[in-house]
Order: C-alpha cells, then structure tokens, then sequence
C-alpha cells in the first residue's frame, strides 16, 4: 500500500512541476522553439508598444509591444531589447508610446531605430 501511495504522489508532483515549465514559443516557419540559426538576420522589421523599462545599466529597453511577424514574435508580449545605440536610453521614459525598428539575429533583437509614437 505504502508503494502505491508514494507513486501516486511521485505523479502528483511531477506533474505539477511539468505543468510550470515554460512552453517554447512559436517561432513562424521555425519548428517550435527552435530559434533562428546564428548569424541568421531577421528584419528589419517594425514594432509599436509602450516603454515599461529603462535599464541604463545594462543599456536594454523593456517595452510592451504588440506582435511582430517577421522577427518570429507571433504574439503581444514585454520584452528587455538591446539597443544599437545606448543614447536611445535617453529619448523616451517609463510610459512613452514607441515605435521602432528591431532586427533578429539568432536570438538576439537588437533595436535599430527609436521614435516616440505622436500622441
């Protein structure tokens, strides 16, 4: 009894824990969560979202943007990019409304271009 009891919770947890793992996300033609290959280039490709982050330490913008195809990003998400140029830092702040170019390669975004969004 004491072995059915103990596989039975073995099961239980395990299934919690798998139930927590994060899921690949779907990346276009790509099979899914395989990333581009290194050295592949994706984009230049446009986004629009808003600024929730400035990390100047690390030189990377978080912001909440909506999906861009062509980077392989099928669905609204908030996301850390690194900047081409760190001085973008200084153009926007927490809550602008942005659009920007961004370019992928392997699982790098890099973004490009930088614009606040007209109001």
């Amino acid at each position: 009894m004491r072995g059915v009891v103990a596989f039975v919770i073995a099961v239980a947890f395990a299934g919690a824990a798998h139930a927590q793992m994060p899921m690949p996300m779907p990346m276009g033609d790509m099979p899914m969560g395989q990333a581009p290959a290194p050295g592949q280039v994706l984009g230049p490709a446009v986004g629009k979202g808003e600024v929730t982050r400035i990390d100047e330490a690390t030189g990377r913008l978080g912001i909440r943007h909506e999906p861009i195809p062509a980077l392989n990003m099928a669905t609204n998400m908030n996301m850390l990019f690194r900047l081409a140029d760190p001085a973008m830092l200084t153009q926007v702040k927490v809550g602008d409304q942005v659009t920007f170019e961004a370019q992928r390669e392997g699982a790098q975004v890099t973004i490009i271009k930088l614009q606040k969004a007209a109001p």
